[in-house]
């Protein structure tokens, strides 16, 4: 029977999870999940044998069988992605292990390198398919039909409302209280104590220029929770149907915040459903927004604004994981370059143009 445990492995991996939480790494218990599945997989092509056996042929042989291992989704190969990412979390558990005293001269950390994929098999993990997009005017008219009646349709329609005018991420929207939402200054306030953002960031996030349909409906729906529900500065914005003895409620509402996403992605499925919209998810709408910002924004202090108000450090990261242009936008560009007349080199237009530059300049020589 082949071996399915080895107990010092276990041990020594139980101090590298612990580290990998509690260091300054401060990975998340879903990436530390990704990492231990990473390393039994390394773990069951050697038969479980010790660490300390480590060599490049055990490196090299591990990197072939991933790259050649069937994948049970696809019914191909393992995608390069996936590879890329065992390959990467199982080198960095193995530099970890090389600086541990009882392993120190027997894991050669020359030696780990020759888990690196090469650069062709890095850029294939690396390309990715554009994500798809809606123009906000598409959403806003899925927003405007839906019901308006009970206090579940009410919510339903303010959330879609509220995703539209912030972009915020579905976990973060959800997490909102009251007390997060300005409404005289047409902003929301996500504060990391209490509001599930990324990486805990804190975030002042203003309305975007939406169709005022969204406003009029959050602004009219977080009245009626204050004046009518009787809800607390400390009560959820989009709380849950109401539970009781029966089944739930499908027209009230509790005071209690939803544990997870999924209902919230199902009103938002279903709501662009009704107007022949498929395959979208909540997150889609950021991209939609950045999309809107190539027409509303003249200036790069409009850009970054912009950026900043979806939460983003850097305008970079704004262009290159939001900001796709499609083919045929593309094409449509360049092909307005043949139809127009030189652009003056001190047009408003132009000096936009050499700001973003010099800003897509100092970006690529910092990563150099």
């Amino acid at each position: 029977m082949m071996r399915q445990y080895n107990a010092k492995n276990e041990r020594i991996k139980y101090h590298y999870f612990d580290w990998l939480e509690h260091s300054k790494k401060g990975y998340k218990l879903t990436t530390i999940r990704s990492v231990r599945e990473s390393l039994y997989r390394f773990d069951l092509f050697t038969g479980f044998k010790g660490y300390e056996h480590f060599n490049k042929d055990i490196a090299k042989a591990f990197k072939k069988q991933l790259l050649n291992t069937p994948s049970q989704q696809t019914g191909g190969v393992l995608s390069k992605s996936y590879v890329l990412q065992v390959s990467k979390y199982t080198m960095g558990f193995l530099e970890w292990l090389c600086l541990q005293p009882s392993y120190k001269g027997k894991v050669r950390y020359h030696e780990i390198e020759y888990l690196s994929l090469s650069r062709e098999d890095k850029a294939i993990a690396a390309a990715t398919t554009p994500r798809r997009w809606i123009a906000t005017d598409q959403i806003v008219n899925a927003i405007k039909p839906m019901p308006y009646g009970t206090p579940v349709e009410k919510r339903n329609k303010a959330l879609m409302s509220l995703l539209s005018l912030t972009g915020a991420r579905i976990n973060a929207l959800i997490s909102l209280k009251l007390k997060h939402i300005d409404m005289s200054d047409r902003c929301i306030h996500q504060h990391p104590n209490a509001v599930r953002t990324k990486n805990r960031k804190r975030i002042r996030t203003y309305f975007f220029p939406i169709d005022n349909v969204c406003f009029e409906s959050i602004n009219s729906y977080v009245e009626f929770l204050i004046r009518e529900k009787g809800f607390s500065s400390d009560d959820p914005i989009f709380p849950r149907n109401k539970v009781g003895e029966s089944p739930v409620s499908v027209t009230e509402l509790d005071n209690v915040h939803w544990k997870s996403t999924g209902s919230a992605r199902n009103i938002i499925k279903k709501a662009l459903a009704s107007v022949g919209i498929q395959g979208y998810c909540p997150h889609s709408f950021r991209n939609s927004l950045v999309q809107l910002a190539y027409k509303k924004c003249r200036t790069p202090e409009q850009f970054k604004a912009w950026s900043a108000n979806l939460g983003h450090k850097n305008v970079i990261t704004t262009f290159s994981s939001y900001g796709h242009i499609d083919e045929f936008k593309q094409g449509d560009i360049m092909k307005e370059f043949s139809d127009s007349k030189e652009t003056n080199s001190n047009s408003d237009e132009a000096i936009v143009l050499k700001q973003i530059a010099s800003i897509l300049i100092q970006k690529e020589y910092n990563d150099v």
